[in-house]
């Protein structure tokens, strides 16, 4: 395509400089290609962006559906880089001539990002019965859900501060002496946020436990009626922390159930609600104590690592900018700056390990001198910046060799995180089979070559099509950083036991993205064999037996999991379309017959030794409770009036009963808790 640009003076003429930063995704970074509105489904699944593999899947597939595709990159035109009104008009141009040649005939009809989806966004979470919003399970029940999510998942996103914990178990017991307490209603929709994702991760790890598997969407509605949630964008409320952390706890249930749109404009509620009340920036209020800052700076971060995960599954923009946010990182208090109040928590707790932080024992193999918490979020502020120099509309402004640079950059940020934040064994991973790794070092492994694969993922196409004599330096640096991508993918693949089992992944693993992270690692694949493997220095089959691995995961946790089950079939789709392209026997990966036929999804027996989590006490089977029951909220008492002496000794309990909503959570109701984690 001719075009005319201006010569500025000190212009860099190089070809790279002379093409925009967008072109390895065809131009497409600032524009949508379909109608959104056409139907529920496509409503539903919304706007996807280039850095989400749903997004590198549809391009693949309409490459596999469509040879023409295929043909040489500059075939079709593409508009320069610039801000000018002139290139940026040569940009509209090209993308609308490329539209026409589709209308025309030349290339069939792109296919819908939604057929490429592999989340469940288009179910629906209704309840066909009458709910009542003030039932709870039973004990027991409550204190295995309760565990599932404590133990597996709120170390990465620790919204609720510790003394939820404690005013649990003390409630808890309560019920189990029969003299329940009378609960805030804030603080029970809370807990049965809790208890819905506990309920999803025991469906998902099907662990035997034969409660009904849409239990969770009750636990849910119950805590959004309560909270007048359904009725919210109406009349939106004052903000209250718990408000805060109930709409962060609703967005990541929506995440662990497959629904990342909802997940994602449900934390922008969150968020929005956050930012009303300030808490992106450092609070130096004198009368607030030390714990209560570090709870809310723990809720604040928890809330921007979750959407910062849902923009990189879905590709869509963040709500604020971290150069707009002052509050610092988490991190450890130190029992010199602790309260009196806090120091008497930490007595009580003496032999509990503490959750926010990695380990109290700070090793040098081990993230160094922070908790687990505050490295997990320099992360996400890394993955932002990716997103935002990366994959936003302003790549289409910038050339080619800008993005080079970025890239550089980012890569060189993302090495001095590893450098203190992983041990040197992991890096680069080898089979995890072979490594004894904490759990916490590997959720940021998988951060971190997640992190890699999307950086350098820009890299991976045929630029020698896109540029016509680009300078050696260019070539040079797109050859090993495409490479890199995809060592990036065979590092995600090496983290995984090379004998698929739900005990690694919902004891192990990144339970709530793990589909994500082995879908990213499988487009890599994918894409670099409809290469011919031309970024790899001696093709071999590696890349085939690390594709195959990862689809036997697939059909592992597809066992309770509809996402991993449809990102199965889509891969399925896939490669039965395009084997011919892709070079490969769909016999090399589907080792349950080919492609196109059925698989079958085994049930996942559980080591007898395996307890997960496990109840701290509580003697009961999981096998004996076929469906919770419920207490009956006219039989409570109120904590105001009653003051039972329980297992914590004589403490009266007190503060529910007094609760305030605009209050901060909850009052330390001070009694003498057991150890639990």
């Amino acid at each position: 395509m001719g075009r005319f640009i201006p010569i500025e003076e000190g212009q860099d003429l190089s070809p790279e400089a002379d093409v925009s930063g967008s072109l390895s995704f065809n131009d497409d970074v600032d524009l949508v290609d379909e109608d959104l509105f056409r139907s529920h489904k496509s409503r539903a699944t919304g706007f996807v962006g280039q850095n989400s593999e749903v997004q590198w899947l549809r391009n693949l597939k309409n490459k596999m559906e469509s040879p023409e595709r295929a043909g040489p990159a500059n075939w079709l035109p593409y508009g320069p880089p610039g801000s000018s009104n002139g290139a940026a008009a040569q940009r509209v141009d090209a993308s609308h001539a490329q539209q026409k040649s589709s209308q025309l005939g030349s290339i069939p009809h792109i296919s819908h990002v939604s057929d490429s989806s592999f989340y469940l966004d288009g179910e629906g979470l209704e309840m066909d019965v009458v709910v009542d919003p003030y039932e709870l399970p039973l004990p027991e029940i409550a204190e295995a859900l309760f565990n599932f999510y404590t133990q597996t998942i709120h170390t990465s996103f620790p919204i609720l501060p510790d003394t939820f914990e404690q005013q649990f178990y003390k409630y808890n017991e309560s019920v189990k002496q029969g003299r329940p307490y009378q609960l805030p209603e804030s603080w029970r929709a809370i807990l049965n946020l809790v208890l819905a994702i506990g309920e999803q991760y025991s469906h998902l790890a099907q662990t035997g436990w034969c409660a009904h598997e849409r239990d969770h969407v009750l636990y849910m509605t119950r805590a959004v009626r309560m909270l007048g949630l359904d009725s919210m964008a109406a009349s939106p409320a004052a903000p209250t922390l718990p408000l805060i952390q109930a709409t962060g706890l609703l967005s990541l249930y929506y995440l662990t159930v497959g629904q990342v749109s909802r997940a994602w404009m449900t934390i922008g509620t969150s968020l929005r609600f956050a930012l009303t009340v300030g808490l992106h920036l450092r609070n130096d209020d004198p009368s607030a104590p030390p714990s209560k800052k570090e709870d809310l700076v723990r809720t604040w971060w928890s809330l921007h690592s979750i959407e910062s995960l849902l923009c990189t599954l879905i590709g869509r923009p963040c709500v604020i900018s971290n150069h707009q946010c002052t509050v610092p990182l988490p991190h450890v208090l130190p029992d010199e700056l602790a309260s009196p109040k806090d120091q008497d928590g930490k007595n009580r707790q003496s032999n509990m390990p503490t959750r926010n932080a990695l380990s109290n024992k700070v090793h040098t193999d081990t993230v160094s001198q922070a908790s687990f918490l505050g490295t997990s979020v320099t992360m996400s502020i890394i993955v932002e910046k990716a997103l935002s120099r990366l994959y936003s509309p302003q790549t289409s402004v910038n050339s080619w060799k800008q993005i080079q640079k970025e890239i550089d950059a980012l890569s060189k940020e993302l090495d001095e995180w590893a450098a203190t934040a992983l041990p040197a064994g992991l890096r680069p991973m080898q089979s995890i089979q072979k490594s004894r790794v904490r759990r916490e070092q590997l959720l940021l492994s998988f951060q971190y070559h997640s992190a890699k694969l999307l950086i350098y993922r820009p890299c991976l196409c045929r630029l020698e099509q896109h540029i016509a004599g680009q300078s050696d330096a260019s070539a040079n640096f797109h050859q090993r950083t495409a490479a890199t991508c995809v060592q990036a993918a065979q590092a995600i693949t090496g983290l995984l036991p090379d004998e698929p089992n739900l005990a690694f992944v919902y004891e192990q693993s990144p339970w709530w993205c793990i589909v994500h992270n082995i879908m990213q690692a499988t487009a890599v694949f994918l894409l670099e064999m409809s290469f011919g493997q031309a970024h790899i220095t001696h093709p071999d089959k590696g890349i085939l037996e690390s594709t195959r691995k990862l689809v036997r995961w697939l059909q592992c946790i597809g066992v309770g999991s509809a996402v991993a089950r449809r990102a199965y079939e889509i891969i399925v789709g896939i490669i039965d379309t395009g084997a011919q392209q892709l070079q490969i026997d769909k016999s090399d990966v589907f080792t349950e017959g080919v492609a196109g036929q059925s698989h079958s999804f085994h049930a996942h027996q559980w080591p007898q030794s395996t307890e997960i989590p496990p109840n701290h006490g509580a003697s009961f089977s999981y096998a004996e409770w076929d469906r919770p029951s419920y207490i009956n909220p006219a039989s409570t008492t109120d904590l105001g009036t009653q003051h039972p002496t329980t297992l914590w000794g004589r403490h009266p309990a007190q503060g529910f009963g007094k609760f305030q909503t605009d209050q901060y959570f909850m009052p330390d109701l001070n009694p003498q808790m057991p150890s639990v984690l």
